[in-house]
């Protein structure tokens, strides 16, 4: 008696592999795109709620404005980088160019303002088919259907 698998065994199993990553590697992908997406949100979102106290506090203990570059620091994604002189002011700003160029995000202080500006924006490719986009709608606008892929938040530093 011989042991082994029969070559009609083998391929079977092949095939069986072969539509199971079928149906994986979409469902993979999709789960990337949604985590890229929650990611940068996040990120956002947190800034919105660290940055303004930090501001004050530090203009309280210096007197003098201070830089995004200086209160808030991104950690751990190749994709944020800190881009001097981002405007006319000289400001620092923390920016977001997703490795498909689909998603982008900004966090600035705009100092040309009195009292200066919190700046947040995300920006995703406007197109119903995109799965960032369909994620992005359902974390800041999941009932209006008029997003137009921008989500923008400014905040007064005073």
């Amino acid at each position: 008696m011989k042991r082994g698998f029969t070559l009609i065994e083998l391929i079977f199993v092949i095939i069986v592999i072969g539509i199971l990553a079928g149906v994986a590697l979409p469902k993979l992908q999709h789960m990337r795109q949604n985590a890229e997406v929650t990611s940068v949100f996040k990120i956002v979102q947190d800034s919105l709620s660290s940055v303004p106290p930090a501001y004050i506090n530090l203009m309280d203990l210096n007197g003098t404005d201070a830089k995004i570059s200086e209160i808030y620091e991104i950690k751990g994604s190749p994709y944020w980088q800190i881009t001097r002189n981002y405007n006319s002011a000289s400001d620092d700003a923390w920016v977001y160019i997703g490795p498909q160029g689909d998603l982008n995000a900004t966090i600035l202080i705009d100092h040309t303002q009195r009292p200066p500006v919190l700046h947040t924006r995300i920006k995703v490719e406007n197109n119903i088919d995109n799965p960032k986009y369909q994620k992005m709608k359902r974390l800041v606008a999941p009932r209006d259907d008029t997003f137009d892929g921008i989500y923008s938040v400014d905040i007064e530093l005073q």
